[in-house]
Order: structure tokens, then sequence, then C-alpha cells
């Protein structure tokens, strides 16, 4: 029940019901406590910490984080350490703790070293290479640092196994976003136009595609 409420939290955050997603995270929070499933405990906090980011509210979303990372049985889930380590390094970029921010990207990486891929949980499969660079460029975006960013993004998406269609187009749409924001407008308007919309499920994905190739469009038209 829990996994089933997990992955329809995921959905439904994918669409932009925040507001369904939550009452799904937190059903699926009440199911791994009642199983006593300690992992299923973790994955409900951490999309709990992820909402609550999206929302705007980044603080409660670092203080989830920061529970979570202090369960004793995450000694022995290395990969999941470091998802929740990356995550709170966007979070404290976005409360201006670029210093924190730093650490706790260095922290992942150290996790996710350690860590066997091997006979993870299938929630995890996502959390590649590639995945972990891309969520150091999320980080940096949030710090402010576009052009560390942007060099992230890219490479994430040379590493970027062609399976994740959806993460692939996520991190051009957010690669497009980079380069708009340093003034490369051209650029920007250039990868926004190679994400194919038709094969992007995600509304809030084609949301970001839409406002950004908008704006690129419009700003090449302003006069220099």
């Amino acid at each position: 029940m829990a996994d089933v409420a997990a992955c329809a939290g995921r959905s439904a955050h994918d669409c932009g019901d925040y507001a369904r997603a939550d009452q799904f995270r937190n059903q699926a929070l009440q199911a791994a406590l009642l199983a006593r499933e300690p992992l299923a405990v973790t994955r409900a906090w951490s999309d709990l910490a992820a909402q609550a980011e999206h929302a705007g509210r980044p603080a409660e979303a670092a203080r989830i984080n920061r529970a979570a990372l202090t369960e004793r049985h995450l000694r022995a889930q290395p990969l999941i350490t470091a998802l929740l380590h990356a995550r709170l390094a966007d979070c404290l970029a976005q409360t201006r703790d670029a210093t924190g921010m730093g650490r706790q990207l260095a922290a992942a990486e150290r996790a996710y070293d350690r860590a066997d891929t091997v006979g993870a949980p299938s929630w995890l499969s996502f959390l590649t290479p590639a995945e972990l660079t891309g969520l150091g460029a999320i980080a940096h975006q949030s710090a402010g640092q576009y052009a560390r960013a942007e060099q992230q993004t890219a490479q994430a998406l040379d590493l970027l196994d062609t399976r994740f269609s959806r993460n692939r187009a996520y991190y051009t749409v957010l690669l497009a976003e980079l380069q708009l924001a340093q003034g490369h407008r051209g650029q920007a308007a250039e990868t926004a136009s190679t994400v194919p919309v038709s094969g992007v499920a995600s509304s809030r994905i084609t949301a970001r595609l839409h406002r950004v190739a908008k704006a690129a469009q419009q700003q090449e038209g302003r006069p220099s």
C-alpha cells in the first residue's frame, strides 16, 4: 500500500496536482509506519521533503531530509543516503547556505561511491551517476551559480541512459532555462526546440518548456 501510494503521489506531482500528491504521500507514510517497513518510511519522508521544497518551503524540506538522514538503518543504505544528501543540498541552496550545499553534495557523492545498485529498490533505479550530477546542477541553479549548473546539466545529459526519456526532457529544459538565465537567448531557444513535446507525458515539464521557449523568443525579438 505504501508503494502504491508513493507511485500515485509521484504521478500527481508530475501532473502539477500538488494537493493530491501531498495526500497520497501522507498515505504512503502512514502505511509504511503501520507496516514497520523502514525503507518505505524513508521513501515517504523523502517524497514529502521534495513536496515541501517544490511548494516553496525549503526550510521545512531541509528539516525533513535531516530527520530522515538520522535513521539508523540508512547506514546500510548508501544509495538512499546519497539521494537525501543531494536533495538536502538543494534545500540549503534555496536558503542561501552555499557552504552547507557544498558539504551535502560532497556527502552525496561519498555515499554514492559506497552504493551497490544491484538489488536496490526499484524506485531508486533512476539514481544513476547522471541523475546525481543533475541533482548537483539543480542545487547550483538554486544557489544562482548558473554557469556551474549549466556545465553539470550538460554533463548529466551526456551520461544519461537512453531509457530515461522523461529525465532527458527534464534536464534539456533545465539546460535551456540556465542558458536563458545567463542571457544566451538564441542558445536557449535552440535547446528548447530539441525537446519532443509530444513525447513528454509530464505536464509540469511541458509547462516549463513552454515558459522558457516563450521567454527566449520574446527576448530574441527585443532590440539589443
